[in-house]
């Protein structure tokens, strides 16, 4: 009987100690993002329901709002405030985000990020021509982001800007 229990005893421990010693390293990797994965979600759904639109309108931008976002302006209808990215977000300025709008808007199965063009008052895609200097591309960021394996932490909404459906990204690393 003595030599069961310590038996027992034995693996009980070698049990716990196991979990003690390899539980923590292997979540580990996901405690870094914890903090980038809220934040970006949380930005995201500021900026589709209220920061570029109307709250009483959600996932519907509104256009001079959603220009003055991006290039940096101010307007006194918008409901975003602050000269810089992080600021006008509410994130530290520590952090490094980048905000952009995307769409397949040719057809051809690529999405691209947007730009305003200012000639036609429509959306088209980065890469077109008919968005030249004066015209305003749907990006903001703090920095590049990381070239190496690394954590880059994405919110997605889907909305609506000049009736047209685009997908608002915010990248976070």
């Amino acid at each position: 009987m003595t030599i069961d229990y310590a038996i027992g005893a034995g693996v009980f421990l070698l049990a716990v100690a196991f979990v003690v010693a390899f539980i923590p390293g292997m979540i580990e990797p996901y405690e870094g993002i914890q903090r980038e994965t809220v934040t970006s979600d949380r930005v995201a759904t500021q900026l589709a329901t209220g920061l570029l639109g109307d709250p009483t309108e959600p996932y519907l931008l509104d256009t001079d709002c959603t220009l003055a976002f991006f290039s940096g302006a101010t307007q006194s209808k918008c409901r975003f405030s602050g000269n810089s990215l992080t600021e006008r977000i509410g994130v530290d300025d520590a952090q490094s985000v980048d905000v952009r709008l995307t769409a397949d808007l040719d057809g051809d199965g690529s999405t691209a990020t947007l730009c305003w063009d200012r000639d036609g008052e429509s959306l088209v895609e980065e890469g077109d021509a008919a968005c030249d200097g004066s015209d305003t591309p749907f990006v903001s960021a703090t920095s590049d982001p990381p070239t190496e394996t690394g954590s880059v932490v994405v919110g997605r909404r889907i909305v609506s800007l000049a009736n047209t459906d685009v997908t608002l990204l915010v990248r976070m690393w």
